[in-house]
């Protein structure tokens, strides 16, 4: 009797990064906002930041054909007839690698993260603040730096101010950890 037990890499269910998850998060909150920040330096977190994301997301490019472990198949031999004997292993259990491009790995994920916060459109760019796979997370890593650039140069420096252009940089820090997210699916299992 075979037993056959598949665990995919880009599984829902697939959690590697309980630690590694968090300290992606505490990274995140580089770029924290402190008292006296203006519009000008928040803009300059949200660029910042972005463009790390940047560099992450050119790294995965790189191995976008690439091919990886994805993920393994398990089967489990049972021999029932030689149970009794004692001399014979009850069970056997082998691990098969399964390979997959790292591109369907990419485009098979989905942003499981918090939802990202939608700003007012001030100034009518009609951002599509969707969010759900590989490609919308690039998208919006492009988009908001230049959409933040935008409020920074065209509003006052004051307070009521900031809040046009705080839903910014928590989206891109949202994003970076969804950028750290999809590299893990880069690397063999």
């Amino acid at each position: 009797m075979s037993i056959l037990i598949q665990i995919p890499k880009s599984s829902p269910n697939f959690n590697r990064q309980s630690a590694y998850a968090k300290r992606i998060k505490e990274k995140a909150l580089e770029g924290a906002v402190v008292e006296d920040d203006n519009l000008d330096t928040l803009a300059s977190k949200v660029r910042a930041i972005a463009k790390s994301n940047s560099a992450i997301v050119n790294v995965i490019q790189r191995r976008f054909t690439s091919r990886i472990v994805a993920g393994y198949n398990f089967t489990i031999t049972a021999d029932l007839r030689n149970s009794l004997d004692g001399d014979q292993q009850l069970l056997e259990i082998e691990r098969m690698p399964v390979r997959d491009s790292v591109g369907a790995c990419l485009n098979g994920w989905r942003y499981s993260g918090e939802p990202l916060e939608i700003p007012d459109d001030v100034f009518n760019d009609h951002v599509d603040y969707t969010c759900e796979t590989y490609q919308d997370v690039v998208r919006l890593n492009n988009v908001l730096p230049k959409v933040a650039k935008k409020y920074s140069e065209s509003l006052p420096d004051r307070p009521e101010s900031y809040g046009f252009l705080l839903p910014h940089l928590h989206n891109v820090k949202k994003l970076k950890i969804a950028i750290q997210e999809l590299k893990t699916l880069t690397v063999d299992f």
